[in-house]
């Protein structure tokens, strides 16, 4: 029963999907939105993968063996899983958010038709959603500056991922993902603005 229930759910998803990249046309600056968030699903994918080791005990005990072992220290076991337990909710609500912004984006930006009339007081719609824009303009400004200038620095010393990992392959994750991370941000607020921009010559 719940198969059939999920193979309907799939199925009308994906007829949803279709109807609508069939009204649209996708330019280039979708696609590298597209590519950019990718890259950023990719590397907060292997941040919860890491962060979901410290909650199994056997794979626990092996990272703090391993940490003993290495140049890696762990100071307290209880901080380390709070951190990492962080991470992970961090990382889904992330996730979730460029998932639905990403979207959003997309058909925002595309060619399909809106018709403000059939709003009731469209002005004062208008104004709500450009405020709510602007708002994640600003959010996805401040994650690219943080991204950038904070915790870029910061990525050969995530314990948790190197431990899990290894140097080498983190240090091989963060060098191709990374710079799709700060691209997304920076692209989403130049789309950001172009959706504002529509909305006021509308």
């Amino acid at each position: 029963m719940a198969s059939d229930i999920d193979r309907i759910i799939i199925t009308d998803l994906q007829a949803i999907l279709l109807f609508i990249l069939k009204g649209m046309r996708l330019t280039t600056e979708h696609i590298l939105l597209l590519i950019s968030a990718t890259g950023e699903f990719i590397y907060l994918y292997f941040g919860i993968l890491a962060a979901t080791a410290a909650f199994n005990r056997e794979k626990l005990e092996l990272i703090m063996g391993h940490a003993h072992n290495t140049t890696q220290e762990i100071t307290n076991q209880k901080i380390f899983v709070a951190e990492n337990a962080l991470t992970f909710v961090m990382n889904s609500i992330d996730i979730a958010q460029i998932a639905i912004q990403t979207f959003a984006l997309v058909i925002a930006t595309s060619n399909l038709p809106f018709n403000w009339n059939d709003v009731n007081d469209p002005q004062r719609v208008k104004h709500y959603i450009t405020e709510v824009l602007y708002y994640l303009c600003v959010c996805n400004g401040a994650k690219w500056v943080t991204d950038s200038f904070i915790e870029g620095h910061y990525l050969r010393s995530s314990e948790a991922k190197i431990l899990v990992f290894g140097d080498t392959t983190w240090t091989g994750i963060t060098q191709t993902t990374y710079p799709l991370v700060l691209f997304y941000r920076f692209h989403s607020v130049h789309m950001t603005l172009k959706v504002i921009d529509k909305i006021n010559n509308e």
